[in-house]
């Protein structure tokens, strides 16, 4: 799925746009040129004009369908929602946090869930959690099984909510499972991530959901490590007695 922060800066501004992720290929400019354009010295697409006619708006979301590495994306709120087909519309949704139309969309989108191929299930689960809507996100973590959501996807997801500093939404990414990347990656650990927001009450949330060894706490807090002492275990009540 394309990322609109990482969209080329030649992009005209509008609803649809050219990320990173562009590898330079000709499918978005055959099918829609007149919306689309290569930077010759990047090496890459742009959105040149924005559709201005209802062919130009298809050919824009055919482009967009064609794409082989999702590069081009489509954020914005429509001016008129009937013109856009059901997915996009629900996608829209998702992205700009927008929970009246997201649960227009929600009921129709949950009964297509096991046959819809238009967007991988982990990357709409991610622009849900980047929206900062845990209502919508918690909407698919309710309903794993009609949208599968990996391990992985939950940690990252979880990890980009910690550098948002979104504490909501990481209490709701922990009530449903979701654990602490204990490795850094290219960003860093959640521990790093939450110690990176000053916020104390997201440190402590990270060391108490677990998957952060000692050590690792330790060597990150200095000697203020006590709060990586792990809980104590429940008992039930016979075996206290």
């Amino acid at each position: 799925m394309a990322d609109r922060n990482d969209r080329y800066p030649d992009n005209v501004p509008g609803p649809f746009f050219v990320d990173t992720q562009c590898l330079d290929c000709d499918v978005c400019r055959d099918t829609a040129p007149a919306n689309f354009a290569r930077n010759d010295d990047g090496g890459y697409s742009y959105v040149k004009k924005q559709p201005e006619t209802q062919d130009e708006l298809e050919r824009c979301f055919e482009a967009l369908n064609a794409c082989h590495t999702e590069a081009i994306g489509c954020h914005a709120v429509p001016p008129d929602w009937d013109r856009f087909p059901a997915a996009f519309g629900f996608l829209w949704a998702v992205e700009s946090g927008d929970l009246a139309r997201f649960e227009y969309w929600w009921p129709e989108m949950l009964v297509q869930a096991p046959d819809w191929k238009s967007y991988r299930t982990n990357d709409i689960v991610n622009a849900a959690i980047r929206s900062g809507q845990t209502a919508i996100a918690e909407r698919f973590l309710q309903h794993s099984d009609a949208f599968p959501i990996s391990r992985q996807t939950l940690i990252a997801a979880l990890d980009e909510a910690i550098s948002r500093n979104d504490l909501e939404m990481v209490d709701l990414l922990f009530r449903y499972g979701a654990k602490p990347s204990g490795r850094a990656g290219s960003g860093g650990n959640s521990l790093e991530r939450a110690i990176a927001t000053g916020n104390q009450k997201m440190i402590d949330r990270v060391l108490a959901a677990g998957g952060i060894s000692r050590e690792e706490a330790e060597r990150r807090l200095g000697d203020d490590v006590e709060a990586v002492e792990p809980p104590p275990k429940k008992t039930c009540r016979k075996c206290d007695g």
